[in-house]
């Protein structure tokens, strides 16, 4: 076995094995017994492991997957968590074109296959032998946790307190942290955190385009916390000019993981950071990632009355629709297959909380830890640490515990509580920023929707009001489809593409960027 970026981890013999370790911010592996499994739960941070023992070798990767572990069983074992020196490895790498079709559906992978022909990748959560690929044993999953009875309100309470426990290292450390602010309520909830722990060398930013509501926001939410903040403006036509440049080929190389596109929302907040004095070199960005929110259709799962067809259609809506799909007959098949395997694994027709949390754990294994924490590579490129304390072991296993009236795709109870707690701490009740729809009570949205149904106008209301938003989006997201003229890229927002199934398109045939060369050819 060959660790082909081997300067990223370290090695430590301990009592489970030899273990190859990557983690941040200076986390070291417990020492400890018991299975693989065992030891995977008594550690804590970010990591990724490969342990070498007498029975194997395994690769583990923690809840969120910090950090991608790939492995090809051609020839000799070479493992890396890095796609692009992993292929400079392989004769002739080669596009997997199977994975390929599957990709552009979503623009992450389920499953263990990645992009790249004969190279597979270890899920979050789980314990694999990467010499025969098979998946041994997982742990913390979400149907794994019995629900609390307490109070949501009194529950709420206690999470925040284990919430403020993961801030207090980040605290004591004296590194600047600087803080992603979106204006809503995970951004809100880690100044409240900070604040309570005693960070004083903080820094906040937000970006959007001119006149976004939700830089406003931000900037009042900063202020009432006390906090230096700067609005960084996405003009169009420079965000544009700047995304052609011959260097943002080497930011995909950079932060690809393989099997999902690179997380490119921060890209040019962070290229303007670099320049900023206020900024330190050695800052740690904390984003508002968080185990708080991966519900989704929470009130049809709990109804009892879908059927598996009727699930699989809702989780091809929800996970695979970036080129409009809706109904699971409508993707590849071999995708078609990976989405019946889930449920036939995982679905219990007479148990709709346990299929509820279900869709969690799709979700915690796919758009979560594959795409949405696969930014940390972006902070990463640019020089800095990265943290996510509303992701640690602790925080994950309180929130998963806590009572099913927390588990909604609303949020309402975290929203409310984390809204009378800045009120209460900074004296400030400020505005908190949410899209227009989200804005309306769930019961009365429910009913808005079943009407519109009734009389057929609930898609295509639906679509209109996606197309407005992403062809003028407050993020500039239109300026980031690469040389696409801003009317082909209306056209395919009209065939019912979505923006990340455009950029999908685009980084699969190398033509994101001029002089692309990041995905093998097929």
């Amino acid at each position: 076995m060959r660790i082909v970026d081997s300067d990223l981890w370290e090695i430590y013999d301990l009592r489970i094995g030899r273990v190859y370790w990557r983690a941040n911010l200076g986390q070291c592996p417990q020492d400890s017994g018991g299975s693989l499994v065992d030891w995977a739960l008594a550690q804590r941070g970010h990591w990724a492991a490969v342990v070498e023992k007498s029975g194997g070798i395994f690769g583990i990767t923690d809840n969120l997957r910090s950090f991608p572990i790939l492995y090809t069983l051609k020839g000799d074992l070479l493992v890396s968590s890095t796609p692009t020196p992993l292929m400079g490895e392989i004769d002739s790498p080669r596009l997997d074109t199977i994975s390929a079709s599957e990709f552009l559906e979503s623009g992450y992978l389920l499953g263990s296959q990645s992009l790249i022909a004969g190279v597979s990748s270890v899920t979050a959560g789980t314990v694999t032998n990467l010499q025969s690929g098979e998946v041994v044993d997982s742990y913390r999953m979400p149907t794994e946790y019995e629900e609390s009875d307490a109070e949501p309100l009194d529950y709420m309470q206690y999470f925040y307190e284990v919430i403020l426990q993961q801030f207090e290292p980040l605290a004591l450390s004296g590194r600047q942290l600087v803080v992603p602010l979106s204006g809503g309520a995970d951004s809100r909830l880690i100044l409240l955190a900070l604040k309570e722990v005693g960070a004083s060398n903080v820094f906040t930013f937000t970006y959007g385009v001119p006149g976004s509501p939700e830089v406003w926001i931000s900037q009042q939410v900063a202020k009432s916390a006390g906090y230096q903040w700067r609005g960084i403006e996405l003009n169009r036509a420079k965000v544009h000019k700047l995304w052609l440049q011959p260097q943002t080929g080497d930011f995909l190389g950079a932060t690809w993981s393989g099997e999902a596109l690179p997380h490119i929302q921060d890209w040019y907040a962070l290229h303007e950071l670099k320049t900023d004095s206020k900024v330190d070199k050695d800052a740690v960005i904390l984003p508002g990632h968080t185990i708080v929110g991966n519900e989704h259709d929470d009130e049809l799962i709990l109804s009892g009355q879908l059927s598996i067809r009727g699930v699989a259609d809702l989780i091809t809506t929800h996970h695979f629709n970036q080129r409009g799909k809706t109904k699971v007959t409508e993707l590849p098949p071999s995708l078609q297959n990976k989405i019946r395997q889930f449920l036939d694994e995982e679905w219990d027709l007479g148990n709709p909380a346990r299929n509820s949390q279900a869709l969690v754990e799709l979700n915690l294994i796919t758009r979560q830890a594959r795409y949405i924490n696969n930014s940390m590579r972006g902070y990463e490129h640019f020089g800095y640490d990265w943290a996510l304390p509303m992701l640690t072991a602790d925080s994950w296993e309180t929130w998963l515990a806590g009572p099913r009236a927390l588990h909604t795709a609303d949020r309402r109870h975290y929203i409310d509580f984390i809204n009378r707690k800045f009120e209460r701490i900074f004296g400030s009740d400020v505005d908190y920023f949410m899209p227009r729809a989200g804005k309306i009570e769930l019961e009365r949205k429910r009913r808005i929707k079943t009407v519109l149904g009734a009389v057929g106008l609930l898609n295509l209301l639906t679509n209109l009001a996606r197309i407005r938003t992403e062809r003028h989006h407050p993020m500039a997201f239109e300026a980031l489809a690469g040389k696409l003229t801003q009317r082909e890229f209306e056209m395919k927002l009209l065939r019912g593409y979505r923006t990340l199934g455009i950029y999908s398109e685009l980084f699969i045939a190398n033509e994101w960027v001029p002089g692309q060369r990041v995905v093998p050819e097929g």
